[in-house]
């Protein structure tokens, strides 16, 4: 079991995944802990496939969603260090299709642009023009210069930099690396980054010929029969896509998602890779919602875990400190920066211990939530 943490909470939680499995609430999940560098736990339940049959295994292939944002903004503050993007930046400076003025770089590093994700507003006028423009959570179907002039016709939620809504930011910055660099977003992250941290198995699709490692999920929530094939939620991960979203469209294994953890970790203070300096990854890894008094009610935090208590950093949730933190009521040290995928998966990386984990699951029902919180107790046994 793991060195330095509780290993009954450990033995627990393992059986009650197993038994998650038993009761057909989720088809499997692996989960990898890295403590002080190295690999203190790594394990596989249930099936990657449930109705092929097939078991899951450590090395399974996950379509992570919205764990790809950290990923392309990591990209862009590579591009702000070479000194060819700057956070004050506004997006039509590099994207002359995008309608919006006055939307930084910065404001989409920070979802704080006013873009969101229509399927998920409560304002009709604001789901109908997402609707219209073809722009939805995961549009691997639509082309770069669709997503941008899409986008450049639905209505801002809010003035840019006033609030925090979550949505579709992230797909633009996606798309700025592209027209900055004349490479697509794969490209760059693969030669930038995956090449560089061992990342060998992440990247935008999947050859046919390693299709089978795919875990894939069940058809509907065992909890609320909702349907877990929808387009936000799977996708075939061996059809190239139109578009590399960088909000939404990479596929990792556990492993691979934990090197970058651990090279977040190691290189905010000074070890590893030099793919951005130390102080750029301690802003990224820092709260920036407070320090531009950005109202963020609901936060990070909510969808993700339900809970307060988390700010947000470029392309991270941070676990704040003080009476907010208490907030939370939840188990992670204050500086815990995290994130999550629609379809059940999470990874996180707490410096106060040194850890690095990343949960992986294509679960994606409502009580995903729950399951993100229940490792993250069990992982810091209390």
């Amino acid at each position: 079991m793991a060195a330095g943490l509780d290993r009954r909470e450990l033995e627990r939680l393992h059986g009650e995944l197993n038994a998650d499995v038993q009761d057909r609430l989720i088809p499997g999940a692996v989960l990898v802990l890295r403590r002080h560098g190295r690999v203190v736990f790594r394990w596989a339940w249930g099936w990657r496939d449930p109705y092929a049959g097939l078991p899951m295994r450590e090395d399974s292939l996950f379509r992570i969603f919205s764990m790809t944002k950290p990923l392309a903004s990591l990209a862009v503050l590579m591009l702000v260090e070479d000194g060819r993007v700057h956070l004050s930046d506004e997006a039509v400076q590099h994207l002359p299709g995008f309608k919006h003025r006055h939307i930084t770089v910065e404001h989409l590093l920070l979802h704080t642009s006013g873009l969101t994700y229509g399927p998920r507003s409560g304002d009709p006028v604001v789901r109908q023009a997402y609707e219209r423009c073809g722009v939805g959570i995961n549009p691997r179907g639509v082309t770069a210069s669709d997503l941008i002039a899409g986008l450049g016709d639905v209505p801002l939620v809010c003035p840019p930099g006033t609030r925090w809504e979550y949505g579709s930011s992230t797909d633009v910055l996606g798309v700025l690396v592209e027209a900055v660099t004349g490479v697509r977003l794969g490209t760059f992250l693969r030669d930038r980054v995956f090449y560089p941290l061992g990342m060998g198995e992440t990247g935008f699709w999947v050859p046919p010929e390693q299709g089978h490692r795919v875990a894939q999920p069940y058809e509907s929530d065992a909890v609320s029969g909702e349907n877990l094939r929808t387009i936000d939620r799977w996708f075939d991960a061996c059809t190239p896509p139109a578009l590399e979203s960088g909000g939404a469209g990479a596929i990792s294994t556990a492993d691979d998602y934990a090197k970058f953890g651990q090279w977040l970790l190691d290189r905010r203070d000074g070890r590893s890779h030099a793919l951005l300096s130390p102080d750029g990854v301690r802003r990224m890894m820092q709260d920036h919602l407070h320090r531009w008094h950005v109202p963020i009610c609901p936060g990070p935090g909510e969808g993700s875990l339900g809970c307060p208590g988390f700010g947000f950093g470029y392309g991270l949730a941070i676990r704040m400190d003080g009476p907010a933190a208490a907030r939370a009521n939840l188990p992670v040290s204050p500086g815990t920066c995290l994130w999550s995928g629609t379809a059940g998966t999470m990874f996180w990386v707490d410096p106060q211990m040194s850890l690095v984990g990343v949960y992986m699951s294509q679960a994606g029902g409502a009580r995903r939530v729950n399951d993100r919180r229940r490792v993250l107790t069990r992982v810091r046994g209390t």
